[in-house]
């Protein structure tokens, strides 16, 4: 799911998807997607719930929210998932 409101319109997201097209994802205008904002904003204030596993481990460590979910960088980006486990290890 993308965020309706951090979608930038540009269509990056439809050109990478390795699904057939129209498939996965696709473009629509705003207005139906801000329908469907409800839904993300549910989604998104569902409570955290507690790591059953040691945050030290490999495994435990995610489980963890990360502060660094939506990242700006391009498609194939060594150094976002190290930032996210960064966030997550380290808050």
């Amino acid at each position: 799911a993308v965020s309706p409101l951090d979608c930038l319109g540009c269509g990056n997201c439809v050109d990478i998807c390795p699904a057939p097209k129209g498939k996965a994802i696709v473009m629509t205008s705003i207005d139906s997607e801000i329908e469907q904002a409800e839904a993300w904003n549910y989604g998104v204030n569902l409570p955290v719930k507690e790591n059953p596993m040691k945050k030290e481990t490999v495994k435990g460590s995610q489980f963890e929210q990360p502060l660094f979910e939506f990242s700006g960088a391009c498609a194939g980006c060594g150094e976002t998932p190290y930032a996210k486990l960064l966030t997550q290890l380290f808050g």
